[in-house]
């Protein structure tokens, strides 16, 4: 295995795409830790659950164990719910979080990082009271994401609930512009 973690990570998706139930499990880890890539929980949990339907018994460990995680800690930060995407633990993380626009750690927006998983957890966060318009700490907001990831429900979601087309990041870029260039 390369010791660049993409390249390494590349090769085991790869393998795990040939159906090697081991080179899955290994990828999976590696998005779970964020290693050659950003931390997926739901696709790290997708390659487990592959792994462990195809008999790798580490993987089926690491699911129950994950299942065990989640009843010892049931809660995840608002930010991780939000990018994971997941119904159920969004309206928990909401219960229990208060502010939907409030940044974390590294500057990031709950409405920016759900984007990625579509309306479902776009919606519960507008519904929760999140500024459509909010930016994040490099001034990036969630309409310059769906913009980039070309989520045209998810655009026509944010621009119903009043996200400005015209607002620029830190580097000057509306989400207009971004359209326009894609």
């Amino acid at each position: 295995v390369p010791e660049d973690p993409v390249h390494a990570l590349r090769l085991l998706e790869a393998a795990a795409a040939r159906g090697h139930a081991p080179a899955t499990f290994l990828a999976a880890t590696m998005l779970e830790k964020g290693r050659g890539a950003d931390v997926d929980p739901a696709g790290a949990r997708r390659l487990y659950e592959r792994a462990a339907a195809a008999g790798y018994l580490p993987a089926r460990r690491r699911l129950e164990a994950s299942v065990a995680e989640m009843s010892a800690t049931p809660r995840l930060s608002l930010h991780q719910a939000a990018a994971a995407g997941d119904p159920a633990r969004l309206r928990q993380a909401l219960a229990a979080a208060g502010d939907p626009d409030r940044l974390d750690d590294h500057g990031r927006l709950p409405l920016v990082l759900a984007v990625d998983g579509g309306t479902a957890p776009v919606a519960m966060l507008l519904d929760a009271g999140a500024d459509p318009d909010a930016a994040d700490g490099a001034g990036i907001r969630p309409l310059h994401r769906a913009v980039a990831a070309g989520s045209v429900p998810v655009i026509e979601m944010l621009l119903e609930a009043g996200a400005a087309v015209d607002a620029r990041d830190d580097a000057g870029d509306s989400p207009l512009t971004l359209a326009v260039a894609a």
